[in-house]
């Protein structure tokens, strides 16, 4: 039995973070030694109410709230809390927007109860949900008298302070209350939180046991202990940037927390930069808490607007103080990071380029930096603007020190994922995209006519447990719709309905009754890139007709309002524009975006009308610094509105790789037949294009319709001028090795056995020796005659002995094999040891024979004899008593 924790998304505030942090730990160690088994929920959102944290026992749900205070406090059950500290220094306790934390966890209970009685009716016999408990935690010490609890809450309401806080957990359970672990975990993915484990967690042991020192058992490979060395050089200078680049498996993430060590034993503090908030889980460490680049880089609200095509655009602008002296940031995932230019419909961040506005800053601070990414992945805009080659780099005189990890680590042999993603990037790294894998084994299935399954959507769980993604928005669209009305019964395949899976493009305000009257600041968003699963849809549309300047026509903008619950955020409401979500691709005309704008403007002029008139006139000195505080409070309106920022949603049961890219799921279905580029796979976008699908899948991978890519798929058959069908002799050797091969240093001083004198057979000594290395037989004997050799194996007991005569030609390839004598058994030994298959020295040539074999051996054919020269094989095959001999010539 054991603790397991969930987090929606990481605190806002550090004394938060930390609060859970310790909550975390203490709970661990409680449950390891007390076998019991709990859930631990953070900072996410039920009924639109946000919740610090829940604990899940199987007989007790417990809503918990951190406050940051310590003394002593008086209690009010409708007025205002005080906490009095040592020195007489009183502070009011509030609790969010509401008057104290009593109401505050008030509001919150109710709203988990009406979460929980709709989402787990089947349980509301077993689970009284009215008996949910409510705990305030204080983070320091504080002194309080439970007595002056009103006897109506004193059975749910509770305070406590760090040092009785997993005491008072353990003691708080209600005889109304069953919760099976089925449903528990149904909750858990109701609410569609994330698994949650913080990096940097203490060791643990039960008590009386020894607790083994690990440190020395962390296995660094080659690549990844000259790596760290690297690093540390690196960090005596510290100049320009260092680069961790991979694949996946080869260890950027297992490295990761010695990186920042190590950059932290340096005296510098790690920065720690996602490429969205969104994707901040990807990379923990208890020393750096991740920041998304946009929220770090650039302002939050717009430093000044410009009018660009009839549009009037916020600009965020790079804010100043970025870096302190001793501040390294580190990048991750850097791969998805774009510098291609970057414009929304109502707003524009720095210049647009994000990688030139970062690296501004970098030079701006004279800064080192790290970059952590995988260089294979289908890069976000340019591959020669990214920041995992080096072209922008070079281009700003900027160092790179660095190791690129190609050793990928693969604990378990039968990991089939593993190994085709291995072959898929050794094929972009050797520019030879002939042929794709078909291995089979843990975590991948290659779907043929033979083995079909059907996919099906996940249309229960807030998080989707499975996904299917596809390379064009056609191929997505076409398979939402069969979704929609063949499996959820939508009479429409285009109308948003319920249980619809919903893809966020752009960041839109959460509707309330009063959102329209709030300030920006004080809105809930639903960020880009959320999905969502939708549970209704109001029956209004809300249409607008917009005559813009120079139209012969008006524009015509339709809104419904919709409520989705978003994985760890909860049941929310959300307007959205019907024309963007049944379009046959996501796009706004230049049209649409303009009358968006222009809408929401007509809109809020009663709200603005009475700012607008206070406006100084424009001759006034003081009219700039006016018209600028009102163009922020305008912004701010608009935005809250939701029609300038109405949801740009699109579904979401099948996905393209693009708006995939960076998550996870726990089994992805990919749709292979194509890549986005282009309909042929034998090119570097469709290799980097499979590679990147796999990357998203953490459990299963399932390929579809992958086309027979082989060498012998474009090739041409041309017949011989002298073919002909007959008997001919078949010289059948059998015995494969390279006749060419030099003597390593060990090997060039080897002692040869009686009887072996011809240099020229040395390779052939050197082949036999290293495949029955790990045997119990050795060469005891070599008798070398005119084009022939009589070798005796003996076992290394004396218990047996073989001899076989081989015979060879002028280039010393064997040509025949006959054993000679010897029991068969042991002979049958003794050929299967000797006998490997037969490999050709040239990569290309061998993707031939793979594909020449493959197809030959369905047939009944096995390989008789074969020579390699310039860019030609050729070969012999045996079947009964058939034999074809052929040539496979690659250009």
């Amino acid at each position: 039995m054991a603790l397991k924790a969930y987090r929606g998304k990481q605190f806002d505030h550090t004394h938060e973070n930390k609060a859970f942090d310790r909550l975390y730990d203490a709970l661990s160690m409680h449950c390891l030694s007390t076998n019991q088994d709990w859930r631990l929920l953070a900072n996410f959102y039920v009924g639109g109410r946000e919740l610090d944290a829940l604990v899940i026992k199987p007989n007790a749900l417990i809503i918990i709230d951190f406050k940051a205070f310590s003394g002593t406090l008086a209690f009010s059950e409708s007025g205002p809390w005080v906490m009095t500290d040592e020195s007489g220094h009183s502070v009011e306790v509030k609790g969010g927007a509401s008057v104290n934390p009593l109401r505050q966890l008030t509001i919150n209970k109710h709203a988990l109860i009406d979460f929980l009685s709709r989402n787990m009716a089947d349980l509301n016999t077993a689970c009284n949900w009215r008996h949910t408990a409510a705990l305030v935690v204080f983070d320091g010490a504080v002194e309080f008298d439970a007595g002056h609890l009103p006897g109506g809450i004193k059975p749910w309401f509770h305070i406590t302070d760090k040092r009785q806080l997993v005491r008072d957990l353990d003691a708080i359970v209600s005889k109304e209350i069953s919760l099976p672990p089925t449903g528990i975990e149904r909750m858990i993915k109701q609410l569609g939180i994330e698994h949650y484990e913080p990096a940097g967690v203490p060791d643990v042991r039960l008590l009386g046991e020894r607790l083994e020192d690990t440190s020395t058992n962390v296995a660094f490979t080659h690549q990844q202990s000259v790596l760290l060395q690297q690093l540390r050089h690196w960090l005596q200078n510290a100049t320009g940037l260092f680069r961790l680049a991979g694949m996946a498996s080869t260890g950027k993430r297992f490295l990761f927390p010695y990186i920042v060590e190590e950059i932290g034993a340096a005296g510098y503090e790690v920065l720690l930069l996602t490429p969205s908030a969104r994707l901040s889980g990807t990379y923990h460490h208890s020393q750096a808490q991740p920041t998304s680049i946009y929220t770090w880089l650039y302002s939050r609200e717009p430093d000044n607007f410009e009018i660009i095509n009839d549009r009037k655009i916020g600009v965020h602008k790079i804010k100043q103080g970025l870096l302190s002296p001793r501040q390294i940031p580190v990048l991750v995932d850097a791969h998805l990071l774009s510098d291609e230019e970057f414009n929304t419909t109502d707003r524009r961040y720095g210049t647009g380029h994000l990688i030139q506005d970062f690296l501004s800053v970098i030079e701006s601070y004279k800064a080192p930096f790290v970059v952590i990414g995988d260089p294979y992945q289908t890069p976000r805009g340019s591959q020669q603007r990214s920041l995992m080659s080096d072209s922008l780099l070079e281009h700003r005189q900027l160092s790179v020190v660095g190791e690129l990890l190609s050793e990928q680590v693969v604990p378990d042999p039968q990991d089939a994922l593993s190994q085709f993603q291995s072959h898929l990037v050794s094929r972009v790294i050797n520019t030879r995209f002939n042929s794709l894998p078909r291995v089979v084994g843990n975590r991948l299935q290659i779907q043929h006519e033979g083995n079909k399954t059907n996919w099906e959507p996940d249309v229960s769980n807030v998080r989707a447990e499975s996904i299917l993604l596809c390379a064009t928005h056609e191929q997505s669209r076409k398979i939402n719709a069969a979704v929609k009305t063949r499996i959820l019964g939508h009479t429409s395949p285009l109308r948003l309905g319920i249980r619809d899976r919903v893809d966020f493009y752009n960041r839109t305000p959460i509707i309330t009754a009063d959102s329209e009257t709030w300030a920006s600041s004080e809105l809930r968003w639903i960020s880009a890139g959320e999905i969502a699963l939708i549970d209704g849809v109001d029956e209004g549309i809300e249409t607008h007709s917009v005559q813009l300047r120079g139209r012969s026509k008006p524009t015509y903008l339709h809104f419904q309002l919709a409520h989705c619950r978003l994985p760890g955020v909860g049941e929310v409401t959300f307007r959205y524009l019907t024309d963007f979500y049944e379009a046959e691709r996501p796009e706004l005309t230049t049209d649409q975006v303009l009358a968006l704008q222009v809408l929401a403007r007509q809109l809020a002029k009663p709200l603005l009308a009475e700012q607008k008139a206070r406006l100084p006139d424009k001759k006034d000195p003081a009219y700039a610094e006016a018209r600028a505080s009102y163009d922020r409070y305008e912004y701010k309106i608009l935005q809250a509105q939701g029609y300038a920022t109405a949801a740009l949603i699109r579904p979401a049961h099948v996905m393209t790789l693009h708006r995939a890219q960076g998550r996870h799921w726990p089994c992805v279905w990919v749709n292979a037949s194509r890549s986005s580029s282009g309909g042929k796979p034998n090119n570097a976008d469709y290799f980097r294009w499979l590679y990147t699908a796999s990357t998203t899948a953490e459990e299963q991978l399932v390929v579809r319709q992958m086309p027979a890519l082989t060498p012998l798929i474009y090739a041409t058959v041309s017949r011989a001028h002298d073919l002909r069908v007959g008997p001919f002799a078949v010289s059948a050797g059998g015995l494969f090795y390279d006749s060419a091969r030099q003597p390593k240093e060990q090997e060039a001083s080897i002692v040869p056995p009686p009887g072996f004198s011809d240099t020229e057979l040395l390779p052939l000594l050197l082949a036999l020796n290293e495949r029955l290395e790990k045997s119990a037989w050795r060469i005891g004997e070599w008798n070398e005659y005119p084009f022939q050799v009589v070798i005796k194996f003996i076992e290394r007991n004396q218990q047996a002995e073989v001899a076989v005569r081989l015979h060879y030609n002028k280039k010393k390839i064997i040509t025949t094999k006959v054993f000679i004598s010897g029991d068969p058994e042991d002979q049958t030994t003794i050929d299967k040891l000797i006998v490997e298959p037969f490999k050709a020295q040239s990569p290309a040539l061998q993707d031939a024979f793979d594909a020449v074999l493959e197809k030959l051996t369905l047939h009944g054919f096995s390989l008789a004899h074969a020579s390699e020269s310039a860019y030609l094989l050729q070969l012999v095959f045996v079947g009964g008593e058939d034999a074809v001999d052929e040539s496979p010539q690659v250009s």
